[in-house]
């Protein structure tokens, strides 16, 4: 077969504009290395097969061969597996990332409690109580040490009130701060299917060899992004369709289908803590890695004392408040069990002491739970919140 006379300069000139195109997909990998959700690309190339068999007289004869390469368009270096291992990993670092942020804000609403100098911590105030009490003891005459005995007690009350104050307050920012994170997923979910549809239209592409794009390399990288960030936010599935198209399952649940995606909700219980569920089926969120999950973990931990179902053995918010009140309801007992009652305390000779009916001793009520009615008892519940100085103590 007679070769064309310019088929050498062809062949040339399809090699410069391919290895041309591919310094180009360099370039551009090159000027994208800090862009954040890019990822990188190759040029897919093949040798051009003529077909010896498309010519009007049959022949036998070896067609026209060696006529070059072509470019098929630009694909993507991206691992479906290694983006598994990534996302699982990444849940689980933002999981401790943001327990640490909780953690750091319960240490920072309590203080140093090994800072003795600073009364408005609770080692500093039960050393000031320690303190004004043995200075009382060596003189019991003296009002002005009854005054400083008295002012030591009020501050503990005041720095578990305060205490207290400071945990209810981090508690609320981090429900509203959970509240954001759930919106944001579901502005994500919302995004995955919208770059779905896209994704989706734009894959026939593919089908067009004299197009020079390969695929939408752009959505899918702005989809990737998202899929990475909803991993933050809690563990995900991604199963890729033959579209383009993924469906994500996310939190125990198929968030995404193609299109569609579900709607997750953060519920506020009276006992400021929270619940998060799927709207559609009212199932709470399955989670086992992610921000949501050490949200959830912390602002429900109570420990060991869990009360509810919602409520988790991490000792988050409501150990601490838990402890606290603990703390006051045994101090409370304790000072109210060390003064006892005169009978009859207008005659300065007489020390009978005061008894019920019972026979036994009758104590001063010198700490209890500040009432409604502005009244100080201790025989409701007493807890940091309320703890008060009574007006016994003059």
């Amino acid at each position: 077969m007679l070769r064309p006379t310019f088929m050498g300069f062809e062949t040339a000139k399809r090699a410069i504009n391919v290895n041309q195109k591919a310094v180009d997909i360099v370039a551009n990998n090159l000027s994208n290395v800090d862009t954040n959700g890019y990822t990188r690309q190759r040029l897919d190339v093949t040798s051009i097969a003529p077909n010896a068999y498309a010519t009007k007289i049959a022949s036998s004869r070896v067609g026209l061969l060696g006529q070059g390469v072509d470019a098929l368009g630009v694909g993507q270096l991206r691992d479906s597996f290694l983006d598994k291992r990534f996302r699982e990993e990444y849940g689980k670092a933002s999981y401790h990332g943001h327990a640490k942020e909780i953690l750091d804000d319960i240490q920072s609403a309590l203080g140093d409690g090994q800072n003795l100098t600073n009364e408005s911590v609770l080692f500093g105030a039960m050393k000031q109580i320690f303190e004004s009490l043995n200075d009382y003891v060596s003189e019991p005459t003296l009002d002005a040490q009854a005054n400083l005995v008295m002012t030591a007690f009020k501050n503990i009350t005041q720095v578990l009130q305060q205490l207290d104050a400071k945990l209810t307050n981090a508690a609320a920012q981090h429900i509203y701060d959970t509240g954001v994170t759930v919106n944001r997923v579901n502005d994500i979910l919302d995004e995955i299917t919208y770059y779905n549809k896209m994704i989706s239209e734009d894959a026939t592409v593919m089908s067009d060899p004299n197009n020079e794009y390969f695929r939408p390399t752009e959505l899918l990288d702005k989809r990737n992004l998202l899929l990475d960030e909803l991993a933050s936010y809690g563990d995900i599935n991604v199963v890729q369709l033959s579209n383009g198209m993924v469906n994500v399952d996310f939190a125990g649940q198929r968030a995404v289908t193609g299109t569609e995606h579900e709607t997750a909700r953060m519920y506020e219980n009276d006992d400021q803590t929270i619940t998060l569920r799927w709207v559609s089926s009212g199932k709470d969120l399955q989670l086992s890695s992610g921000t949501l999950l050490a949200s959830r973990d912390f602002i429900n931990g109570r420990g060991k004392n869990i009360r509810d179902s919602h409520e988790t053995i991490r000792e988050g918010i409501p150990y601490y408040r838990d402890r606290l009140n603990t703390f006051a309801t045994a101090l409370v007992n304790v000072v109210n069990q060390s003064i006892p009652e005169r009978a009859y305390p207008d005659d300065a000779g007489n020390n009978e002491l005061k008894v019920d009916s019972n026979g036994d001793t009758i104590f001063k009520t010198l700490l209890g739970a500040r009432q409604a009615d502005g009244s100080v008892s201790a025989n409701g519940p007493v807890t940091a919140a309320n703890i008060s100085i009574s007006d016994e103590w003059n």
